[in-house]
């Protein structure tokens, strides 16, 4: 029931500097943009863990309404996602920058400014995700070509995450921003950190043309003119069980992967006395997730199936914990958290997108509608509000617990809420993914649906 050919080398390597390009920006501001607030514009961590709240909660809002908007607004040449690539890319670039501009006006003023940046960046990030989250499941519906191009945009997100988390400290050094210990020189990091900005929007906007120029969007709905009404489209969704799963597992895995992308500066400048030490634990994870994409992932999946590989993944997860919720200020066995957590990491990455990419077919064959660009954008609407709902409690447990940026040091009650961002709770949520995976049945209903169409 094959409808699409093989991809080309050249497309899939379109989709890997795509996802490099995407997942650069996307995770120096996850890492990044929350201590840029505190320790740079100097807004307290109640007041910056609101903000980043209320633009998460407005992601979550606008994710929904754009897709509907998407799947229901096909261009001239009745394509409703890849043109997302082509008008987006400059706005986002564009509203990335504001984010890290430091206007030097009164500290009301600067919250009020840094607000609205963060309301249009994120209307303007949501639909170029569009492009990052569903050209896949549109390219192609081969399962061995899915696979594939998963992998390789494994391999671009690590590239991206390499660059945009390792790289930040040695530019913002580079740019005269750090002292010799490391740490920020005030008066001196607003530059470095717009500067750094500048070159990684710069670079988003070269991925996203080059990924618009090498791809193609095979997969159209069978009927051309279809409209999808929005409650309908949201009960279609949800209706499918596993569609709910995976939402679920996605959830699950970003929520992780963000408070540690929020936390670790934290840990790193307060726990071992050093930001820039945070290189060395992000070096960790993604040496993890490059090995694990590179000699793992592609012949676990092979042998034992995408449901298997997941489970290990989960299981990774899991075990990464251990050694740091016993020893929270030990640095080897915090290395071997984020070491470990990357060999997991990529597992789940591609089996989860793969999944997505599959329930794509599996609705069209349940509802006769295509729905591609919702499908990712109503799971990101339930993933944004539980990335709300994180960096909130983040905000507020560290307030609690008596955090102060000014302070050389914090007390040890901050210390340990800390430690526990980066363990017990990251932990339980391993556990859920753990829990969900074994109820979910893709492959199955992969199988009767292609034995149904034939």
């Amino acid at each position: 029931m094959k409808e699409t050919g093989k991809l080309s080398f050249r497309e899939k390597f379109g989709f890997g500097v795509f996802a490099g390009g995407y997942n650069l920006v996307y995770l120096f501001k996850g890492s990044y943009y929350l201590f840029f607030l505190t320790n740079v514009l100097g807004i307290s961590i109640a007041a910056a863990g609101t903000l980043v709240a209320a633009g998460a909660v407005w992601d979550a809002v606008n994710d929904p309404l754009i897709g509907y908007w998407t799947v229901n607004h096909p261009n001239r040449k009745g394509e409703h996602i890849r043109y997302s690539l082509l008008y987006f890319a400059v706005p986002v670039a564009i509203c990335y920058l504001l984010l890290f501009t430091n206007f030097h006006v009164s500290d009301a003023l600067t919250i009020i400014i840094a607000g609205l940046a963060f309301f249009v960046y994120d209307t303007m990030f949501t639909f170029f995700g569009i492009g990052y989250s569903t050209m896949c499941i549109v390219a192609t519906d081969d399962q061995a070509d899915r696979t594939s191009l998963n992998i390789f945009r494994s391999f671009g997100s690590n590239i991206g995450t390499i660059i945009g988390t390792l790289a930040c400290f040695p530019l913002l050094n580079l740019f005269g921003a750090l002292d010799a210990d490391g740490n920020l020189i005030p008066g001196n990091a607003d530059r470095g950190f717009f500067i750094v900005a500048a070159i990684f929007a710069g670079i988003a906007i070269f991925s996203s043309l080059f990924h618009y120029f090498t791809t193609k969007e095979r997969i159209r709905p069978h009927d051309e003119s279809q409209h999808v009404g929005f409650f309908q489209m949201l009960k279609d969704l949800f209706s499918y069980a596993q569609f709910d799963l995976c939402t679920v597992q996605i959830m699950a895995y970003n929520v992780i992967i963000l408070i540690m992308q929020s936390v670790i500066t934290y840990y790193a400048t307060y726990i071992n006395g050093s930001s820039a030490m945070s290189t060395t634990y992000l070096a960790a994870y993604l040496v993890g997730m490059l090995l694990s994409t590179a000699l793992l992932t592609k012949p676990l999946d092979n042998k034992l199936g995408h449901k298997k590989t997941m489970v290990i993944g989960a299981l990774l997860f899991c075990v990464s914990k251990i050694p740091f919720i016993l020893a929270p200020t030990n640095m080897i066995c915090a290395i071997i958290n984020f070491a470990v957590s990357g060999i997991g990491g990529a597992l789940l990455f591609v089996t989860i997108f793969v999944y997505y990419s599959n329930i794509g077919d599996i609705i069209e064959y349940r509802c006769g509608k295509r729905m591609d660009a919702c499908l990712g954008t109503v799971s990101g609407f339930i993933m944004v509000i539980a990335s709300a709902i994180a960096t909130e409690v983040i905000a507020l447990s560290l307030d609690k617990a008596g955090f102060d940026a000014e302070l050389a040091s914090q007390p040890e009650a901050a210390l340990t809420t800390i430690n526990n961002m980066l363990g017990w709770i990251p932990l339980a949520l391993s556990v859920l993914m753990l829990v969900v995976t074994i109820f979910i049945s893709i492959d199955k209903d992969m199988k009767k649906m292609k034995e149904a169409q034939a």
